[in-house]
């Protein structure tokens, strides 16, 4: 025995524009939306090495360890991305190090600028979404200096930009070479104020597409029950 379908009364249903309409916020109810990017930049950097002494006849200097480079800190850095409902997720950013001996009487300074810039869509699968930014620079040498710096680690939940000058500055006072290290980095951590939404699964579509389905069947029968 061989089953036929008659389709027509199926493809009529779905070529009403409102039917398109309810099938079309189904899915987009069940996809995953987009909740915001978000942007880290430290532009215009600059490390250079300053004299302490110019009276004691040594070259500031620097020999690095670990195969880092100076060039690192004078290249531009930017960490960006995008968020995305119904998760929360730690996104880590490029970070770049620096170590090695600061010749005596010498002193390490970079600088550089920091742009922050957080964009979150008004309309989200969840009730509330932010984004918690967290990172910065930091360094210190054995001669008993320190310097660091760091972004606002508050929450952001609503478009914000920000943008301030950042700096280090590591000096060896004393008459021998000086061990130092150096970093620079940042994180971006998502955050969502409700639960996630469950994900439909197979069976919930051939569900909703039977009951589209009988929709026609059921009007036919009203059609015919007026018609007696």
């Amino acid at each position: 025995m061989v089953w036929s379908i008659d389709w027509r009364p199926i493809q009529k249903t779905f070529r009403r524009k409102s039917m398109r309409a309810l099938i079309a916020a189904l899915l987009l109810t069940c996809s995953v939306a987009q909740a915001g990017t978000y942007s880290i930049s430290v532009t215009d950097p600059s490390l250079v090495l300053r004299d302490l002494d110019p009276s004691d006849g040594i070259t500031p200097a620097l020999t690095l360890f670990y195969g880092t480079s100076v060039a690192d800190w004078n290249k531009p850095l930017v960490c960006s991305g995008e968020f995305w409902s119904d998760y929360t997720d730690m996104k880590s950013c490029p970070a770049v190090s620096l170590y090695g001996t600061l010749s005596a009487h010498s002193a390490i300074d970079w600088n550089g600028t920091v742009t922050i810039d957080v964009h979150l869509l008004p309309v989200t699968a969840t009730q509330s979404e932010n984004v918690a930014l967290y990172g910065g620079g930091s360094g210190y040498t054995n001669a008993a200096t320190h310097s660091e710096f760091e972004i606002n680690p508050y929450v952001r939940s609503t478009d914000s930009h920000e943008s301030f000058a950042a700096s280090l500055f590591l000096a060896n006072d004393t008459d021998g070479p000086a061990n130092f290290e150096m970093h620079l980095g940042f994180e971006a951590f998502q955050q969502s104020s409700d639960y996630p939404r469950p994900v439909p699964e197979p069976s919930t579509y051939l569900l909703m597409l039977g009951g589209l389905a009988a929709l026609p069947l059921l009007r036919r029968k009203r059609a015919q029950g007026r018609v007696r």
